[in-house]
């Protein structure tokens, strides 16, 4: 069974058509939990402060922030509705993957400021064991 489908079976993913919609974050931690022995704990709440005092300690975090983080100079029309794995700070700014970045620009090991990710974060998120 695909990745996908197995998200799908433990209610982490919902189909939409051919496609699925965004990660259903409570079945996904009990899933990864269950299947792979990760302990995750779903933040509904997640300032940005919090989040990066959670990667700074080596925990990372599964972030929900508006796709145009990829462009951090841009104003984004809100906020949330993407995932991003923020991976630890360095000099006070943000590390972060992010597939659909920009390769070489904003997509591994992408640096942003708090206040810049925050104009982007939806305040919630999944905070992994570190």
């Amino acid at each position: 069974m695909r990745l996908v489908e197995r998200a799908l079976a433990c209610g982490a993913y919902v189909r939409d058509g051919d496609r699925v919609q965004g990660l259903i974050y409570q079945p996904f931690v009990a899933w990864i939990g269950a299947e792979h022995g990760i302990t995750a704990e779903v933040r509904r709440d997640l300032p940005v402060a919090d989040l990066a005092g959670h990667a700074g300690a080596g925990a990372p975090v599964i972030a929900s922030v508006h796709p145009w983080i990829r462009w951090p100079e841009r104003t984004p029309p809100g906020r949330g509705g993407h995932l991003v794995l923020v991976t630890g700070v360095v000099d006070g700014m943000l590390r972060f993957h992010n597939p659909s970045g920009l390769p070489g620009i904003s997509q591994r090991d992408a640096l942003v400021g708090p206040a810049d990710f925050a104009r982007f974060a939806a305040g919630r998120g999944i905070v992994l064991p570190g």
